[in-house]
């Protein structure tokens, strides 16, 4: 073996990923079943070999690997700047070194290695160290660092690239990891799929999820992220996550048992059901835009502790008037900016696409090692959605009807939507190592991986320890002093200035856009003057990309934008009508940008008017 391969992929592997590398170092033998080799094609050029079964295989050309990786990315035809691949096999990196060379200098990767005997052998034998260091690159490795998939997958298929993505394997990997193939792309589909319904929604609800993120904001003062309460529970306390099915119906009396026993989650929609029952959850969350304001309105509710993500409806959130707001999940840069003065984030969850499948992964990040999933039939009953009289969601009766195994073997059916959720659990649940997860919803979808038992059960078996969530919400503190939160505030006065800023920056951009589209017009394409004025509106467009406030016009231009720049990637083959093209696109795209900076300006002007009051009460109180 080569130990300055080794020693040189180690150091490379240390500094872009501590957890692969310590997972190396401490691994225990893998099991030999691949046997890998090396051995070297006609060309001379070193290649792998494995035992498949009786006979060996040879995962690279055996007369010209380099030609080989060639005509596999030939397939593609035209991969543009700024797009994803995701792949399975690593192998050698023949493969993958060939695509980082000779694909636009913007392409990410994702490569996931299935066998974690190939890749040590691998990197005994081969140099992957431009693949380590290189930043677009993420390897994950089956059993070492794979937990990070899917936070890796979300980032890479995004509303920006989400049809300029790729899925395949590497040759021969396809036939030799059929089941992890299937898995791989199944994942990748998912993320596609609901970006595509993220797409939908943000186009949809652009205005009131602008409204919303911004609004919420005020809830940094008195709140707490999400990341206060890891690790604070007992590991012998279950987490109950409530969704509205209509199973739901059958369990209530165990739940009511449970209130003390167990962290019950309710979702939103299954809030009213709940209390009108006796049952108050512990903590409700919301996530939904335009969630209706009638399941908010009850005046039970009110007080309860809710979970939000910053582009729940505010005004819903307003309503619960809730004793402490814990901020789960926020998008863009300017809020997670706000915590880092004070070196704190807010993260993001994996969560799913529902206010369901946010409740749990909420569960799962506080590091309950018990969850119950409750009411989350995922299909339809007879002649209801939801538990409850008040069944707002009936319209998806009519909907088509996808026929899918139920809980208890038989057939049911489900919608679209509710299937992606599925999938979503199915493909959670599966990598959750450390964490049993039982289905106690008596109804609706089977959820494989899931353990079936009845509530009854899980309440006989697993709720014998008192548990006070309320006395652990009032003894942790509000994430921000009240000294940080004036520098909040200060932040938030700043960003009228900075709108105001980017506002003149973007009308300049404008003019200078029409004063080249005019010279070209006019047939006065003078190099340097057409440089300077490209310069021009480069750092003016830059200027606006650097305030951190442009995540709110931009997503408030959305509904717009988006139909701008679709075919932004498909050039004219003529340069100069290609120049305009993209010109008059950019314009476009800029005014568009500038027309949304006054309600957004208006939004953060509310904000400072009702911070300021409620910021004026809590001096009074202290």
């Amino acid at each position: 073996m080569n130990m300055g391969i080794y020693e040189k992929n180690i150091e490379a592997i240390k500094e872009k990923d501590q957890k692969l590398y310590e997972k190396i170092i401490g691994h225990e033998e893998c099991e030999n079943v691949l046997c890998p080799r090396t051995d070297y094609a006609k060309n001379g050029m070193p290649i792998t070999v494995i035992h498949n079964g009786e006979r060996e295989l040879y995962l690279n050309s055996r007369y010209n690997p380099e030609a080989e990786a060639k005509k596999y990315l030939s397939q593609y035809g035209d991969i543009y700047d700024y797009s994803s691949v995701v792949l399975l096999g690593l192998s050698n990196g023949i493969v993958v070194s060939y695509m980082l060379d000779n694909l636009p200098r913007h392409v990410r990767f994702m490569i996931y290695e299935p066998s974690a005997e190939l890749f040590l052998y691998a990197i005994h034998e081969f140099d992957f160290t431009k693949l380590f260091e290189c930043e677009r690159v993420y390897i994950l490795i089956k059993g070492m660092n794979d937990e990070y998939m899917d936070g890796i997958l979300g980032s890479l298929v995004n509303r920006d690239n989400y049809e300029l993505t790729y899925y395949d394997s590497i040759p021969v990997y396809k036939h030799i990891f059929a089941s992890e193939y299937d898995i791989l792309k199944k994942k990748y589909e998912f993320y596609i799929d609901l970006t595509v319904s993220n797409v939908a929604t943000a186009m949809y609800f652009a205005g009131k999820r602008t409204e919303n993120e911004i609004k919420n904001l005020k809830h940094i003062i008195t709140g707490n992220l999400e990341t206060d309460f890891i690790g604070v529970f007992s590991k012998d306390v279950p987490a109950i996550v409530v969704a509205a099915g209509p199973s739901l119906e059958k369990n209530v009396k165990y739940l009511k048992q449970m209130k003390g026993k167990a962290l019950i989650i309710a979702v939103d929609s299954a809030m009213k059901y709940l209390v009108s029952q006796g049952i108050y959850p512990d903590i409700v969350v919301t996530a939904d835009p335009g969630k209706p304001i009638h399941l908010f309105e009850d005046e039970r509710v009110r007080g309860i502790p809710i979970a939000i993500c910053m582009d729940s409806n505010s005004n819903a959130v307003a309503v619960m008037e809730s004793r402490r707001v814990v901020l789960a999940i926020a998008e863009g840069a300017y809020c997670d900016e706000i915590y880092q003065m004070f070196d704190k984030h807010i993260y993001s969850l994996p969560a799913g696409g529902s206010v369901a499948t946010f409740a749990y992964a909420l569960a799962s990040e506080w590091g309950f090692k018990r969850i119950v999933l409750v009411g989350q039939d995922l299909a339809f009953g007879t002649d209801k959605v939801h538990a409850g009289e008040e069944d707002h969601d009936t319209g998806k009766l009519k909907d088509d009807r996808i026929p899918i195994e139920g809980y208890y073997g038989d057939i049911v059916y489900t919608s679209r939507d509710f299937r992606r959720y599925l999938d979503w659990y199915e493909m959670i649940v599966g990598t959750e190592k450390d964490t049993e997860v039982i289905n106690s919803t008596e109804g609706g979808a089977m959820i494989h991986g899931c353990k079936n038992m009845p509530l009854k059960e899980v309440l006989e078996q697993y709720c014998n320890e008192e548990f006070d969530f309320e006395k652990i919400l009032s003894e942790t503190p509000p994430t921000l002093t009240l000294e940080q939160c004036e520098k909040v505030i200060e932040k938030w006065r700043g960003s009228l200035l900075r709108l105001d800023d980017m506002k003149s920056h973007m009308e300049e951009a404008i003019r200078q856009i029409d004063i080249e589209l005019d010279m070209i017009e006019r047939g006065k394409r003078y190099k340097q003057e057409l440089m300077s004025i490209h310069k021009s509106i480069f750092n003016h467009i830059s200027a606006c990309q650097d305030m951190s406030e442009i995540y709110y016009v931009n997503t408030l231009a959305a509904a717009n934008t988006g139909n701008i720049l679709y075919d932004i990637f498909k050039a004219e083959p003529d340069n100069l009508k290609e120049h305009c093209r993209i010109l008059e696109k950019l314009r476009k795209y800029v005014v568009e940008m500038k027309e949304c900076i006054d309600p957004v300006k208006g939004w953060f002007e509310e904000l400072l008017q009702e911070t300021d009051n409620e910021t004026g009460e809590l001096v009074t109180n202290e």
